[in-house]
């Protein structure tokens, strides 16, 4: 498959790997990556991140129960996988994983998990939030000034960039 890189990501895209920040594949243009503290590992923050979950689970019958602002629905959920490569620093002392978790009847959940402390022994979970409800994005990841954030779908410059290349005309 022949894929093309716009010229600014590219260069954005070197000037983050030069920062020590990684880009993977599974996930292009959807997340934060890369941590850059030595007191929070990649390693360190994934175990956390499992044990969280494994508390939680144990605690509601083997399911992860997370209340959905968006629709009001307290989801019963099953983990399927952490993003091991999708594991950041997004802040001060503030860290990112994503999670991929099912629903009994098999509809799939990407659930963002941020934690907080100076140390993998201080981390606490601090947000839980449904980025992704049956593959479908809530919200997109954009970097501006060296700072990651939420921006919703409508609002995204990906979305915007996406329009302009792929203009919807009337009877479309």
């Amino acid at each position: 498959m022949n894929r093309r890189i716009p010229l600014s990501l590219a260069v954005l895209s070197v000037m983050l790997f030069s920062g020590s920040i990684v880009f993977t594949q599974e996930h292009p243009k959807e997340h934060p990556v890369g941590l850059s503290t030595a007191a929070v590992t990649e390693e360190s923050l994934a175990e956390v991140i499992r044990h969280h979950i494994d508390e939680r689970m144990k605690e509601n019958d083997g399911m992860f129960l997370h209340y959905d602002e968006e629709t009001g629905d307290t989801l019963k959920l099953a983990l399927k996988k952490v993003h091991e490569d999708r594991l950041s620093a997004v802040g001060d002392d503030t860290y990112f994983a994503c999670a991929d978790f099912a629903s009994p009847q098999g509809k799939v959940y990407d659930l963002d998990i941020f934690m907080k402390g100076e140390s993998a022994d201080e981390l606490v979970p601090t947000e839980v939030v449904v980025h992704k409800e049956g593959g479908v994005e809530r919200y997109r990841w954009e970097e501006e000034e060296g700072i990651w954030g939420k921006v919703p779908v409508e609002k995204s410059k990906v979305e915007a960039k996406e329009k302009e290349q792929f203009p919807v005309y009337p009877g479309n």
